[in-house]
Formats: structure tokens, C-alpha cells, sequence
């Protein structure tokens, strides 16, 4: 299957190489600016796209409302190996398109523009850190109880303002491009520093989510509130029974 990907996403990077030459050539010959104003929406869009359906669609649920987590309990498999392949994999090679394209994007069209391919820079680290967002998202979702309401308000209204700031985004740039008169020099270099700082934190940030990763954050039931009374020795033998009876051969803390 890994040789399969691989030939298919080399296969994929020719067509798109050669699919970019074709245009450049022809539909966009005498108007590169307008490529790069595509490209940079589609990167903006893209980047929304894969953050929020990390955050809103099923995908959130692959591992904290995976069927076999008990079976993987009993097997002894760390749940951050399980995260790793349920959950920041798939997010992983669904994400890694977007930073590929945008290489052979600046590949194709960066040297025949070095003035343009400078003041978009910032479109790579853009596409990494999306992309690292990416996996960020699945693992900070692999560790929590898994919620399946996707519709609430500060969902809603989160969507509403990235809604709104890809429409001013979209706005300004078919009027007049990155290359705003009263953009300071430094803001374009800023900006890609910024992202590629905030791809970095994601990647520390994933790897701590994984190594985090515990069965009883999914699997032991929410605690009740604790009345003010002492608990009492039954509390301990529900939960000894609640934990042996919780797989068809309980845990190993149980069975000893």
C-alpha cells in the first residue's frame, strides 16, 4: 500500500507539473499575476478546508470513537501508536498534497518572476503550517472524550469569522494583489517567519498530544461529582467490576 501511495503521488506531481507548464504557457502567458492571486486563494481556502474538517466532520472521531480501543487496550498497544496510525497518518497524507502542489507551483512559475515569487513567499510556509495544523488537530482530537455534536455556537460563529476573513482575504487580492501601496516591506518576511514558527509549534505539539495518550481519558466513564461523604469501599468494587466486565477478558490490572 506505501508503494502504491508513492508511485500514485509521483504519478500525481508529474501530471500537476506538466498541467502547470501548460498553463503558464498558454492561459496565463500574459498575466502571471493572476496565477499567483489563484494559487494564494486556493492555498487560504485549502488551508480552512483541511483545518475544519479536522474540527467539525467525523474524522475528529477516528480514534477517540474507534469500536476497537478496548481490543487494542488488551492487546497492550500504546494508544499513541494507535493515534499515530488512526488518527495523524490519514491527516497527514490528506494534508500533504497542499504544500507539494505549492512547491511545484513555485517551481513552475518562480523563476520566470523572481519580483513575484518574492512577495509571495509566504505561500509554502503557509502550506506547512496547514498542513502541520493538519496533524496537530487529529492528535489533539485522538486524546479527548469523543464529543459527537458538531454543531455549536462557537463552532458556528468560529466558522462565521473565517468565513469573513477569507472573503476580505479574497477581496483584496483580485484587487490588487499581495503588493498592497501601504503594505510595509517586512510584512511579507514576517509573515512567512510567523508560519513556519507556528509549523514547528504544531509538530512539538503533536508529538506531545501522542505521547499523552491514555486509554482512560476514552475509556473509564466521567467520574461523578464527589459528594461531600467519603467514598465508600462499594465505589472501589463497582469499578473493579465495571473494569472486568469492560472487555470480554478485562484488563490486566483486573484479571490480577
Amino acid at each position: 500500500m506505501t508503494t502504491a501511495v508513492c508511485v500514485g503521488g509521483l504519478i500525481a506531481i508529474g501530471l500537476w507539473f506538466l498541467l502547470l507548464r501548460i498553463l503558464r504557457d498558454t492561459v496565463f502567458a500574459q498575466d502571471r499575476e493572476l496565477a499567483w492571486q489563484m494559487c494564494s486563494l486556493a492555498i487560504l481556502y485549502s488551508s480552512a478546508t483541511l483545518v475544519g474538517s479536522g474540527l467539525l466532520t467525523g474524522r475528529r472521531l477516528a480514534v477517540a470513537a474507534n469500536p476497537h480501543l478496548k481490543l487494542f487496550r488488551d492487546l497492550d498497544l500504546p494508544l499513541s501508536h494507535v493515534a499515530l496510525r488512526y488518527g495523524v497518518l490519514p491527516a497527514g497524507v490528506a494534508a500533504a498534497p497542499l504544500p507539494v502542489a505549492t512547491l511545484v507551483f513555485l517551481l513552475v512559475f518562480g523563476p520566470d518572476d523572481p519580483n513575484t515569487a518574492a512577495r509571495y513567499a509566504w505561500i509554502l510556509p503557509l502550506a506547512l503550517c496547514a498542513s502541520a495544523a493538519a496533524c496537530f488537530t487529529a492528535a489533539w482530537c485522538a486524546i479527548r472524550v469523543p464529543r459527537r455534536a458538531s454543531v455549536t455556537w462557537l463552532r458556528a460563529e468560529a466558522c462565521a469569522v473565517v468565513g469573513f476573513l477569507l472573503g476580505v482575504a479574497t477581496t483584496g487580492t483580485m484587487r490588487a494583489g499581495i503588493s498592497w501601496p501601504g503594505l510595509p516591506p517586512l510584512a511579507i518576511p514576517v509573515l512567512a517567519t510567523a508560519s513556519l514558527v507556528a509549523t514547528v509549534a504544531l509538530i512539538v505539539g503533536t508529538l506531545v498530544c501522542l505521547r499523552s495518550a491514555r486509554y482512560s481519558s476514552l475509556l473509564l466513564p466521567n467520574r461523578e461529582r464527589r459528594s461531600p461523604q467519603r467514598p465508600t469501599g462499594s465505589g472501589l468494587s463497582t469499578a473493579f467490576l465495571a473494569d472486568l466486565t469492560a472487555s470480554p477478558h478485562g484488563t490486566l490490572a483486573s484479571m490480577y
